[in-house]
């Protein structure tokens, strides 16, 4: 079995990270409901990029509680897992080093403005993702585990289980297990 686990809004809490320093930055909060930094706070991607160049202390944030544990799980239970990521391809190397530095177990890291081709290409059973763009295109095609943001909440699709934590990550995986041996 192959898993997809996105980085930023999975294995970070992007959402948190965005609203704190974006509102110390830009000021009030416009649109909470908002995904990249130009929705929340109504700007340019000029003013977005500076954002991120002047936040880059971002991409050494402390992973997600139970994280690296919960990679390790998958591991040790012989699942493969792929870190799929639309991180920039400027970021592999602090990326790289993040995952490492966590103890985030992969098999593979792919970076790609394409998760579908990758989920594909991958042949990936379950895609843990955030994105609701990412998710919505996804689920067409694989079940998919939710991060719960302000920003996906309203997703409702029949294999798209939202979650609100990486413990609860692991129930659905462990279910998914079970029903995919008594299938065979």
């Amino acid at each position: 079995m192959r898993i997809g686990i996105d980085i930023d809004g999975v294995l970070t809490d992007i959402e948190k990270f965005q609203l704190e320093r974006g509102t110390k930055y830009f000021g009030n909060v416009i649109n909470k409901y908002g995904y990249e930094i130009r929705d929340i706070f109504n700007c340019g991607k000029s003013k977005e990029n500076e954002f991120w160049l002047k936040n880059l202390d971002y991409y050494k944030t402390k992973p997600r509680e139970g994280a690296s544990e919960f990679t390790n799980y998958l591991h040790d239970n012989g699942i493969e897992v792929f870190i799929i990521s639309s991180r920039n391809i400027l970021l592999q190397k602090y990326t790289n080093h993040w995952l490492r530095t966590n103890n985030i177990y992969f098999d593979r890291v792919i970076y790609t403005s394409d998760k579908l081709k990758a989920v594909k290409e991958n042949i990936i059973d379950i895609m843990i993702e955030d994105s609701p763009k990412n998710i919505l295109q996804l689920s067409e095609f694989i079940p998919i585990i939710c991060m719960k943001a302000l920003y996906n909440e309203i997703i409702e699709r029949d294999n798209v289980k939202m979650v609100s934590s990486i413990e609860e990550i692991y129930d659905y995986v462990d279910a998914f297990l079970s029903n995919k041996i008594k299938k065979k």
